[in-house]
């Protein structure tokens, strides 16, 4: 192994017309994207979970995903082959754990993306490659120790490729709310991200965005949804007005979606709410507040919202065969109950704020203080049954939320959690009726959720490339969980029968509205010597490897997540 690296450097040292000899010059080896330094993927790997899914709003065939142990990955040919926006330059602050992916309709060559933590990037030639744009701007404007803001989402102007809008915070839920880290609302820049402008009074302070959308037919008009509630700007993004009377209170929307409804000549608006729960200890009352909510009229003075939940609030049969904790969902709820009141408590409130929220403190004291907390499950039962029998039905909490621009009758949304009723759902008369679309597990051949599955549609809908003999075994048909970890999904905003998701370390992808998805990260190559090709979002972190020291054929690798593999060839 010392003996193949110290071949590989000496062969980058001599190119450079650089010699071995004393103390090597690291200098000389970055960047490592020599046209001559070729890698080839080899085998199967992991990208591990998507944390960002987008489709191009005019070009279906791009597609981006940011993956959590791996890279971010772009597609331009519908999801046959990616390749990494990383490599070959592993530089740092890398593209990863974005949080916001838009280009420009009028301009659809120039795009911007950005990051939990890594900055904002730019693309001029439709993702091939992109650079890091400076936010010194808005580093100055705060005083935390982050060397980079944390960016929350981003949307690009339709007709103008350099106005640029960003929401502030670090994205990613805590715990059991929807509290997020430093939000500190929206920024924008007007000059293609060369100066940026943080518009500190357009939002409450405590408001993070997690979605913007500025439609073509209204360019002047902003509609920002907040993890606290909905804004509107009618004037360019000079004032914002709050929108959010009539949503339940205290609930946090996780996704927000905006589309022009040509026929009736109205901007339509939903919101995917975090679901809230409350019980009244000493009365035995209990209630739960979320939903999916729609707004059929945004421009008017005083916008009305209406429930579209419909059936997705589950009646208490269908989950009565789950165990009494951890899978069953009275016992997730019980346990978000037990999270607020353990915030209300003068002592871990604070810490809260110092330690979790704003990074000033170790927050070692206050993990320490919840697991204690949560270790008392008898206290967690008796709130599990409180909210069981004070609740006729059961509501999720609600994720991203997207709206079929030709119809606004016709929503999707996900639900991400690791009980049913998970995946993505659909509705196509404005949410009276909705039926799950991601159905690849055999618990939906069960007969109570049968009602969900439409009438002519297969029991399964999902084709996956990834069999029992697959030599990593995620996603297969006889998966009992099925596809519950999607947190993003997308449609393509000039062709929405083209849908994509990505779960289980697989990305999906359907071109007739959700009826069919096929697998579009792996291939078969030879199903009965188990014999795949990875389409190429999939570098595994590999921890360790090893060549054999008479055979370089012979390879052992330690991949995480994946245990051992050997190849002898």
């Amino acid at each position: 192994m010392i003996h193949i690296l110290l071949l590989f450097f000496t062969a980058v040292f001599l190119q450079a017309g650089e010699t071995v000899s004393g103390s090597p010059d690291w200098s000389v080896i970055a960047p490592v994207s020599s046209p001559d330094v070729q890698w080839e993927q080899i085998a199967p790997g992991d990208g591990g979970t998507s944390f960002y899914h987008r489709i191009h709003p005019g070009d279906a065939n791009t597609v981006i995903q940011s993956c959590d142990m791996s890279a971010t990955y772009v597609s331009h040919d519908g999801c046959i082959s990616y390749r990494s926006c990383n490599n070959p330059d592993w530089g740092f602050p890398r593209m990863h754990y974005l949080s916001g992916v838009d280009f420009c309709l009028a301009a659809p060559d120039v795009g911007y993306a950005c990051a939990e933590s890594n900055g904002c990037f730019k693309t001029t030639d439709r993702g091939r490659t992109w650079h890091r744009l400076s936010t010194t701007d808005l580093e100055k404007t705060f005083t935390w120790k982050f060397p980079r803001t944390p960016f929350s989402t981003l949307a690009v102007h339709p007709a103008n490729p350099d106005e640029v809008w960003v929401g502030i915070g670090f994205p990613r839920r805590l715990e059991n709310t929807g509290r997020r880290r430093l939000p500190q609302g929206l920024a924008v820049s007007r000059d293609g991200g060369c100066s940026w402008k943080h518009l500190a009074g357009a939002l409450p302070q405590d408001d993070m965005p997690v979605d913007i959308r500025i439609l073509p037919e209204r360019p002047g008009h902003i509609y920002v949804g907040t993890d606290r509630g909905v804004y509107r700007s009618m004037d360019g993004g000079d004032t914002f007005q709050d929108i959010s009377i009539g949503l339940p209170k205290g609930c946090h929307p996780n996704g927000m979606d905006a589309i022009y409804d040509k026929a009736r000549q109205k901007v339509v608006l939903a919101v995917a709410l975090e679901v809230h729960w409350t019980v009244d200890q000493e009365g035995g009352m209990a209630e739960n507040f979320g939903g999916v909510w729609v707004c059929e009229d945004a421009e008017k003075m005083a916008p009305a919202w209406k429930e579209a939940t419909g059936n997705l609030r589950i009646p208490q049969e269908l989950l009565s065969s789950l165990p009494e904790v951890q899978e069953n969902p009275w016992w997730q709820a019980a346990v978000k109950v037990r999270w607020s009141d353990f915030l209300k408590q003068p002592e871990v409130a604070q810490l809260y704020q110092d330690t979790v929220l704003n990074y000033r403190l170790d927050p070692a004291k206050f993990h320490a203080l919840w697991r204690e907390c949560r270790s008392q499950e008898s206290e967690t039962k008796r709130i599990a049954r409180m909210l069981k029998a004070g609740c006729k039905t059961y509501l999720p909490s609600f994720h991203t939320i997207r709206i079929d621009p030709r119809d606004p009758a016709v929503i999707y949304v996900s639900i991400f959690e690791c009980i049913p009723p998970y995946g993505i759902w659909k509705t196509t008369d404005g949410g009276q009726n909705w039926h799950c679309i991601t159905r690849g597990a055999r618990a939906w051949e069960q007969p109570e959720w049968q009602c969900y599955v439409p009438s002519g549609e297969k029991k399964l809908n999902i084709i996956q490339a990834w069999t029992a003999m697959h030599p990593m075994n995620y996603g297969t048909p006889d998966l009992r969980m099925g596809f519950w970890d999607i947190r993003k999904f997308d449609l393509c905003r000039t062709a929405p029968d083209i849908l994509t998701f990505h779960s289980h370390r697989v990305t999906y992808r359907s071109s007739d509205g959700g009826k069919e998805w096929l697998d579009a990260s792996n291939h078969i190559v030879d199903a009965k010597q188990g014999l795949f090709r990875g389409a190429g979002n999939s570098n595994m972190c590999v921890f360790d490897l090893a060549f054999h020291p008479k055979d370089p054929n012979h390879v052992l690798m330690w991949m995480a997540d994946c245990g051992v593999k050997f190849s002898r060839d």
